[in-house]
Order: structure tokens, then C-alpha cells, then sequence
């Protein structure tokens, strides 16, 4: 220790200097300086502990922070989660499970995201099955649907609006192929469903409706064409004098067998023919002065009369107002007209009833004798 006094280097534990005999130290120095000492030393030990302090707080801050930022992501990706199940967007759907597993571990995140990628190559079907039916490829449309139809994992609703969908094209086509007169077309579009799934009671009825359709279409083609051909034979009796073939013809007034009989004509009696017309039976009826008759009854060649003239030289003469003509030989035919008290009629031919009573034939009927002079 040196001197304070004369600068003599002492030993560290002399109370009094060996050169000048001064005190070398005071208790109260003493005890300043031992005092002093750890002061400085505490000091120094504090400053890492703060700052191990500090590290911690910082470190238990960012993690914090972080458990927070991943809480809101967590959160977030749950309400989008959410949005895209109501609008059945099972490829978003699908991502954004993917993405809640990576940041999760949880399982359940995991074993949708397997349920939903089945489900997005169901969509995948989907959007393939209703390219096929946009262009008309049914039978292509129709296996992907019965692949859905048989899957474990499928959108029920998505495969019912599918199937409705299908059904109402194919139903659209071929009412359409068919109104074209295109049948074959129909037949083969169904025949080719009917052999994917044979007994389909849908395409069977389809196929039933073609071959109905196509006999009616054959049926009514073959209709127009008896009537095309009727209607040449009747214009070819336009014009001319023609023949009763039959004898007894019944004389209407109008073009079908509903129309009332107004007359009979014999065999062999002329007309001459001033129009035609053709009925729902196809048959060909002839205007003439008489009223229509039907051309199965009218020949255009000269026919032999059945008729004996050598007993008819002159006319007959009715005496009743109002006669009755018939259409036949006696009282159990029809009335077909009245003669009026005076009128001549020529008769063609004569007839006697049950009752022995005569009857003859004349242009616009048959008379009793009872009613002439």
C-alpha cells in the first residue's frame, strides 16, 4: 500500500507507513471502499439478466403474435369454407381444406379433403356429361350418368338436376326427329340407350312413340296418296256422259253416304257429270242433274239397260197431291221426295210389294200405282 504522506511503498495489511510512521488507512476508508467495491460489480451481473429478460419477452411476444396471426387465418379459411359449401364449389372447397390441414395437423381437415376430391371428379362427370348432351351424343351422356348413379360418393341434387336435364333434351330431339319424318334417326339414338340399359321404361316409351308416330306418318302419307288418286279419277269424269252400272242407285244430295237419298237411278240410265268430290273413304262421288251418286255405281262405256221399255210407251200421271216417292218398291222404304198432283213421270221399271200392290220406278223415285190416273 503506498503512502499517502510520503509516497513509501508499504505491504498491503500495514496500519503505518515504515518511512514516515503515518497512518496508513482509517477504518471509515475501509469500510468506503469495501462498500464501493461490490456496488460496481452488481452493476455488471444485472445487465444480462435484462437482457435474457428482454429475449423472453420478445420471443414470448412474436409467438404470441404468431398463435394470433394463425388463429385469424384458421378463422378466415373457415368462414370461406363455409361460403364455397353453399355454392358447392368442391374445388375451392377442396384447397381450402388442404390449407386448414397444413396449418392444423387436424384429421378431420384431411378426411374431407379425401371425401371432396371424389367429389370434384364427380363435377369433372358432370361438366363432361353435359357437353355430350349440348351435342346430342345421348348414349355417351347416359353412361357417365349411370357411373354417377352407381358411385358411393356423389352430389345426389347435382345428379337429379343432371338427370332432368338429359331427359328433357333427348325427349326435345326426338319429337323434333320425328317431326322431320326422320324416324330412323330416333329409332337409333334409343335402341343404342335401350342397349346400355335394357328395360329403361323412359326410352322404351320414347322407342314406343317413334314406331306409333312413323305408322301414323305411313298411315297418312298413304291416306294423301289415295286421295291424290281419287281426286284424278273424279276430274276425269268432269265433262261427260256416263252410265248407271248398278242397278238401283241411290241418287244423295251430298258427296257421302250421311247424306239423304233423293232419288234411284236403273242400270243403264245416263247422267252427265258437272263435278266431283272424294269423301273420308276415298271414295269418288259424281255431281250430275240428278244429285251425287257414287262412281262404284257409274261406268264411262255405254252399259245395257235392265229395263224393258216394249211396257212403257207413255208417261204416268199423278192424281195425289204430295205422292210419297220411295226409295224402293213399297211402303217399308224411305221417302225420298213427294210428286205434286199432275205431274208426268216416265217409268223405268215396275215392281209389286208384299200386298200385291205395283210400284214403279221413275227418275226421282219410286210411286205406288194407288197414287196415279
Amino acid at each position: 500500500m503506498k503512502c499517502k504522506n510520503c509516497g513509501m511503498q508499504n505491504d498491503n495489511d500495514a496500519q503505518f507507513c515504515m518511512s514516515c510512521g503515518s497512518t496508513l488507512k482509517t477504518n471509515s476508508s475501509n469500510y468506503d471502499y469495501e462498500r464501493d467495491y461490490p456496488k460496481k460489480s452488481s452493476g455488471k451481473k444485472i445487465f444480462p439478466i435484462i437482457a435474457i429478460l428482454l429475449v423472453v419477452l420478445i420471443s414470448l411476444g412474436a409467438y404470441i403474435g404468431f398463435t394470433v396471426n394463425k388463429n385469424n387465418k384458421i378463422n378466415r379459411l373457415e368462414n370461406q369454407l363455409a361460403s364455397e359449401k353453399i355454392d358447392k364449389n368442391y374445388k375451392n372447397m377442396l384447397d381450402i381444406n388442404l390449407s386448414l390441414y397444413e396449418l392444423t395437423k387436424d384429421e378431420k381437415y384431411k378426411k374431407e379433403a379425401e371425401k371432396i376430391q371424389s367429389l370434384v371428379g364427380g363435377q369433372e362427370e358432370i361438366e363432361k356429361a353435359k357437353a355430350y348432351i349440348n351435342n346430342k351424343e345421348f348414349a355417351q351422356a347416359y353412361k357417365i350418368i349411370l357411373k354417377l348413379k352407381n358411385s358411393e360418393t356423389k352430389d345426389q341434387n347435382q345428379l337429379d338436376i343432371l338427370t332432368t336435364d338429359f331427359q328433357g333434351s333427348l325427349t326435345n330431339f326426338i319429337k323434333e326427329t320425328n317431326a322431320s319424318g326422320d324416324f330412323q334417326t330416333s329409332k337409333n339414338v334409343l335402341n343404342d340407350l335401350i342397349s346400355i340399359e335394357p328395360g329403361n321404361q323412359f326410352f322404351t316409351g320414347l322407342l314406343s312413340s317413334s314406331e306409333t308416330g312413323q305408322e301414323e306418318v305411313k298411315s297418312a302419307q298413304e291416306e294423301s296418296e289415295k286421295q291424290e288418286k281419287a281426286a284424278s279419277s273424279g276430274k276425269s269424269y268432269i265433262g261427260k256422259t256416263c252410265y248407271v252400272k248398278t242397278e238401283g242407285s241411290n241418287v244423295r244430295s251430298g258427296p257421302s253416304l250421311s247424306d239423304a237419298k233423293i232419288n234411284s237411278l236403273s242400270k243403264g240410265s245416263t247422267i252427265y257429270v258437272q263435278d266431283y268430290a272424294v269423301d273420308n273413304r276415298c271414295v269418288v262421288w259424281l255431281y250430275c242433274e240428278y244429285g251425287w251418286i257414287s262412281s262404284k255405281n257409274i261406268s264411262k262405256s255405254k252399259v245395257a239397260s235392265s229395263q224393258s221399255y216394249d211396257y212403257y210407251d207413255s208417261y204416268i200421271y199423278v192424281k195425289t197431291n204430295n205422292s210419297n216417292l220411295r226409295e224402293g218398291p213399297g211402303l217399308s222404304y224411305e221417302i225420298i221426295g213427294t210428286a205434286s198432283a199432275g205431274a208426268a213421270l216416265y217409268p223405268y221399271d215396275k215392281s209389286y210389294d208384299d200386298r200385291g200392290v205395283a210400284w214403279f220406278l221413275t227418275d226421282y223415285g219410286w210411286i205406288s200405282e194407288r197414287n196415279l190416273k
